[in-house]
């Protein structure tokens, strides 16, 4: 049995399988208790963005929880610095994200880059909208990663990771590597999962929404009130076809 828990052993690797279709699970049930709920492909556009971003994140994590166990002063092996990695995405980094997912879409509004309006695909949703969508969450996530990384210099993590898990590290290196790399991120994950995911379908209902008149007195609402309205009329032609190939079935 080994005296330190690994990230990148098998027993590691598995865990973190797991941690990954829980996860994603629970983005399944958050969409079956949506009132109104998204049809089909774009809940499939929405979550599969935060996936993507979450896959590559994930990575820099593992490693670089594995580069801290071995350049930093305290005796804290790599589930340690993934499990406080962890925590500080869900404290700091999730405030952090959102904080940059308002900023990023007041200034995509303000340019009127309209294929980066957050969740808006067009009508029929475009793949290539998607990715455009994509690569720009990504950009953001990876911007608010790096800040995360940053945070974890701070001694106080250091040493807060230590006294929390060394309890359970001393009874079997395998079980930390559960607590720590399953049952607490599973909770922190799910949560930022779905505060993500209602920024990633709506972030362009966030933003204000400001009524100008023009010489004969007649409102004209704001650019992204029209291009909302477009994108329902799609998402209800979505729906419907959604019920229509579901009475087909039976």
């Amino acid at each position: 049995m080994p005296e330190r828990c690994g990230l990148l052993d098998r027993w590691g690797l598995y865990v973190q399988g797991v941690l990954g279709l829980l996860a994603f699970s629970s983005l399944i049930l958050k969409r079956w208790r949506e009132t109104p709920r998204r049809p089909l492909k774009i809940w499939f556009f929405d979550t599969s963005k935060q996936a993507f971003s979450s896959l590559i994140v994930h990575f820099i994590t593992v490693f670089s929880s594995d580069w801290l166990s071995h350049s930093s002063t305290e005796d804290n092996d790599p589930c340690t610095w993934y499990f406080m990695s962890i925590v500080v995405d869900a404290t700091f980094g999730l405030g952090m994200l959102v904080l940059l997912l308002k900023l990023s879409s007041l200034l995509v509004h303000k340019l009127r880059l309209k294929t980066l309006y957050s969740g808006e695909y067009g009508d029929p949703p475009k793949a290539k909208v998607w990715l455009a969508q994509c690569i720009f969450f990504l950009f953001v996530t990876l911007i608010n990663k790096l800040l995360a990384v940053v945070i974890m210099f701070i001694p106080f993590w250091q040493t807060l990771g230590g006294k929390i898990l060394h309890g359970i590290r001393s009874i079997s290196p395998q079980l930390e590597a559960v607590v720590a790399m399953l049952l607490a991120p599973f909770l922190i994950t799910t949560c930022i999962f779905w505060v993500t995911d209602t920024f990633l379908k709506g972030v362009l209902e966030t933003t204000p929404r400001r009524d100008r008149s023009n010489s004969n007195g007649i409102a004209l609402h704001d650019l992204s009130i029209q291009h909302t309205s477009e994108t329902t009329l799609a998402r209800q032609r979505l729906l419907a076809n959604d019920s229509d190939d579901s009475d087909g079935q039976v």
